[in-house]
């Protein structure tokens, strides 16, 4: 059982934890080129906004599709990404569309809303 148990793990690690470590070093020495670079420990957002490559574009309009391009982009302007990376894209993604609705749902609150009483709209 214990044999078993040890080529199980051993089977593993070289399989699937060397290629995740492959993976997290490649992009460590990326991420490590880019802040050498910055030499900043700050995020300015409009440096952000204007590196952001242009999208790939999608076959159809659906939302899925659109989150696949945003990815597709991301992993030919940066390969060095890894699944986490990716992880975060779409949380910020999803984050802004819960944003996007919730100030949509206002601003179609605030249309509906009008300045005469109830029962008297429609009077001349």
């Amino acid at each position: 059982m214990m044999v078993a148990l040890r080529l199980s793990v051993l089977w593993w690690f070289r399989v699937i934890g060397l290629r995740l470590l492959q993976l997290e070093l490649r992009s460590l020495r990326f991420r490590i080129q880019q802040q050498w670079k910055k030499r900043l420990g700050v995020l300015y957002f409009e440096e952000v906004r204007e590196t952001v490559p242009p999208i790939c574009a999608c076959d159809s309009p659906t939302e899925s599709n659109s989150y696949i391009a945003g990815i597709r982009t991301l992993r030919s302007a940066r390969p060095w990404l890894t699944l986490y990376d990716y992880e975060l894209f779409l949380q910020g993604w999803f984050q802004a569309e819960k944003c996007l609705s919730r100030i949509e749902g206002m601003e179609s609150h605030i249309e509906n809303w009008t300045l005469v009483p109830p029962g008297e709209e429609g009077v001349s």
